[in-house]
């Protein structure tokens, strides 16, 4: 298991945006992205592409629930950690991310696209951005703001858009920081009663972080292990990082 206090020793500050409050940091092996005191997104400077945090290996179950996407629209850029993750796995799909924050989206091409990919980039507000977006076959929500999500994802009517958003096999998937679990379960009742189908939900041991997925036809099925350990090694995915629940 990642662990930040350890890992994340020595820094060295590389950008600081003081309005933002948002530092770009750096030690010998790792590059990330900070807003106050929260660490966002975390690189291994020598290997990009590899899933640092524990909750993008949730993530990337997406995937596995959803595999070879033609459209992928991830809000929520970060330090384009899954960006990239997409990029590499799933090279044949139209991928667009969305970012309210400029500076943010300065930093990812500044500091965190060692590949030098031009990836879509739309600089816009997702409860805006959120009307003129169809025929998703992942649709990822991955937006915090220093301290918690936007007040919009308590809004029933946002999940309204997102399910109508999707294609007929599209899938949903958020990344959860609940305070407490009643916000989860008001998450994952609120998407059950607009689809009619169970959520499935997927926990970050020793993190609060919770990987929802939910789709408007029944999802597949994650006990099925074989080829989740299959699926897992072809894409570098640490499955001891996660626990279904």
């Amino acid at each position: 298991m990642f662990n930040l206090s350890r890992e994340l020793n020595n820094p060295k500050l590389l950008y600081w945006h003081q309005q933002q409050r948002l530092r770009i940091l750096q030690n010998q092996q790792y590059r990330w992205l900070c807003l106050g005191d929260t660490v966002q997104s975390v690189m291994d400077i020598g290997a990009p592409l590899r899933l640092v945090l524990p909750h993008l290996h949730g993530l990337a179950l997406a995937l596995y629930l959803r595999p070879e996407p033609a459209h992928i629209t991830e809000m929520g850029l970060g330090g384009g950690a899954f960006l990239r993750f997409l990029q590499r796995y799933a090279a044949k799909a139209n991928i667009q991310s969305i970012e309210f924050s400029q500076p943010i989206i300065h930093c990812f091409h500044e500091f965190f696209n060692p590949l030098t990919h031009n990836p879509q980039i739309q600089q816009a507000d997702a409860e805006q951005a959120i009307h003129h977006i169809s025929n998703q076959d992942l649709l990822i929500l991955d937006l915090f703001g220093e301290q918690d999500h936007p007040s919009f994802l308590s809004d029933p009517l946002f999940y309204e858009h997102c399910m109508s958003a999707l294609s007929e096999n599209g899938i949903l998937t958020i990344n959860l920081l609940p305070a407490l679990n009643v916000q989860l379960h008001w998450l994952t009742g609120s998407l059950h009663k607009l689809t009619g189908q169970a959520c499935t939900v997927i926990g970050i041991p020793g993190y609060q972080n919770r990987i929802v997925f939910a789709a408007n036809r029944p999802l597949p099925d994650l006990h099925e292990f074989e080829p989740l350990l299959q699926f897992a090694h072809q894409h570098d995915v640490d499955l001891n990082q996660l626990i279904l629940l």
